[in-house]
Order: structure tokens, then sequence, then C-alpha cells
């Protein structure tokens, strides 16, 4: 299984799982980058393959864990400028991952198939990058699909 692959290829074999995707209330910030780093630092952003991370995290959303798509859409904020506070929430989502990577949506029954749909928003969530965030879902009765 794919998830697997990615556990197994970022060495979290032994990690446990997550119940959530991202901690509630995790606030991430950006760095300063006016400010230079210390070499340790950018000597640890260099052997972290965060963006590599990111991207198959990203590709797991987009095709089959559409449950993960905040957490991810807030971690891409920081391609440019990350630190170990968003790879350890990145790690989180991997952990997630592996916890409910069987479960699935069952779209059956005898009810009649009504299509509901939700929206909420969040304006300027983010001030200092004036950011603000939304998301959707839509379920054909009690199962969600988008």
């Amino acid at each position: 299984m794919f998830i697997n692959k990615i556990v197994n290829q970022f060495n979290l074999s032994d990690a446990h799982s997550c119940d959530t995707p991202m901690v509630a209330g995790l606030i991430l910030h950006h760095s300063d980058k006016t400010i230079l780093l210390p070499p340790e630092i950018l000597d640890w952003q260099t052997r972290t393959p965060y963006h590599a991370l990111v991207s198959v995290i990203n590709y797991i959303t987009v095709g089959t864990c559409s449950d993960i798509a905040f957490a991810m859409g807030h971690l891409s904020f920081f391609l440019d400028c990350y630190t170990l506070e968003h790879w350890s929430a990145t790690i989180c989502i991997v952990c997630y991952l592996k916890g409910t990577q069987m479960m699935g949506l069952a779209l059956s029954g005898t009810n009649p198939l009504h299509l509901i749909g939700y929206s909420n928003s969040n304006y300027d969530n983010f001030p200092k990058m004036s950011h603000s965030i939304s998301g959707y879902c839509f379920n054909i009765s009690s199962s969600a699909i988008s």
C-alpha cells in the first residue's frame, strides 16, 4: 500500500499513530527571512526531505484522503522556511495516515441518495500573511464524497 511505502521511506515504521492529522489550535510561524539562520539549522534543512514529504502527502490528499486537506494546505505555506515544528507537524500527518489507512467510504444502502453540501471559511486566519481559509464538504446521503 502507498501509505506503507511512505511510512517506511521516512523511517516511521515504529511511530505511533495519531488520532488527528494536526494538533488542534496549532499555530505555525514563518521565520524571519531577514535574519540569517545558524549553520546547524541550514545543515538540518539541507538534510531534511520536507519538500519530498509534503509532496507525497499532497498526492495522497488529492487522490484519496481529503480529510487531511486542511493540515496539508497549512503546511504547504512553509515550503520556503520550514523548521523543526513544521517537520514535526508533517510527521504527525503521516502517523495519522498510518493509523487510518484501512478506513474508507462505503456508498450503499437503501436510503434515497441526497446531495448535501456544507462550507465554512475563516477570514484572515493568518494576519501576518493576510491569508484566509475556506473549506467544503459534500455528502451523498451520509457518506462524504468531496
